[in-house]
């Protein structure tokens, strides 16, 4: 009889998981697409969520067998909508783009996504070109981090960034010391327990901020709301705000730095 048994720990195994049953399947599959019959380099491959219902540790694992085993196919396709192998996938992509020569034009590797949308009563889907944000940033993080490193530097703010601003601001801090400091308590207590040197940024520095964060962004004055906010207290308040993450990890900084500019 044709066929295969599967057994774990020796016995059949009974009642499979959906993560053993995508993990069988997509082993299969890599197995299948190394015999002698199919010739790699100059074959198709479409391999759709490879880690659906999988474990999160098997991501990195299953990104490793595509690189090795695919990374030399003929024409790849790659769906998915894991955002951490997404990740690996584009930078894998990305990199692989820069080491093209121009003679290799036509081997350019491609990002799209699928969108969703409503035409009268009826949703349907389209593929249109991966848009920048999800192209440019690994992370919602990072976004932020480049907003405000750029309205930071920017040589003349426009106003219509004062709105904005500060919510972000708010957004990245919080962000940022709930992973330095993980215990309870509000955002001013969690930026004390940063213990920056007094020197380096006073309380007077860090009041700024807290104005920025505290006040713009909640508009608990309703005098607020009929005025507008001024552009330089504002970038020094992030400036200032920029200054705290690279006081407290200078190693931390210097990536979210490194990551904008790739």
């Amino acid at each position: 009889k044709k066929g295969y048994i599967i057994k774990r720990d020796g016995q059949i195994a009974n009642n499979l998981s959906e993560g053993e049953k995508t993990a069988i399947a997509f082993s299969y599959f890599v197995a299948k697409a190394q015999e002698k019959n199919f010739k790699i380099k100059d074959g198709i491959v479409f391999i759709d969520d490879p880690i659906s219902s999988l474990d999160s540790n098997f991501i990195y694992h299953c990104f490793s067998l595509l690189k090795n085993y695919f990374g030399s196919v003929g024409q790849l396709f790659i769906s998915t909508h894991n955002f951490e192998l997404f990740n690996l996938l584009k930078k894998w992509f990305i990199e692989k783009n820069r080491s093209l020569t121009r003679s290799k034009k036509d081997e350019v590797c491609c990002f799209y996504m699928i969108e969703n949308y409503i035409d009268g009563d009826k949703r349907k889907a389209r593929i249109k070109k991966l848009e920048n944000t999800l192209l440019n940033y690994n992370s919602e993080y990072h976004f932020l981090f480049d907003l405000l490193y750029t309205f930071a530097n920017n040589d003349s703010p426009e106003y219509k960034d004062l709105y904005t601003i500060s919510n972000i601001a708010r957004r990245f801090l919080e962000i940022f010391t709930n992973f330095k400091i993980p215990t309870t308590g509000d955002l001013a207590s969690k930026i004390d327990a940063l213990r920056i040197d007094e020197d380096k940024i006073s309380s007077i520095e860090r009041g700024k901020v807290y104005k920025l964060i505290q006040e713009f962004s909640h508009g608990s004055d309703p005098t607020s709301a009929i005025e507008h906010k001024d552009k330089i207290e504002s970038q020094e308040a992030i400036k200032v705000l920029l200054n705290i993450v690279k006081e407290s990890d200078l190693t931390h900084y210097n990536l979210l730095e490194k990551s904008i500019r790739l």
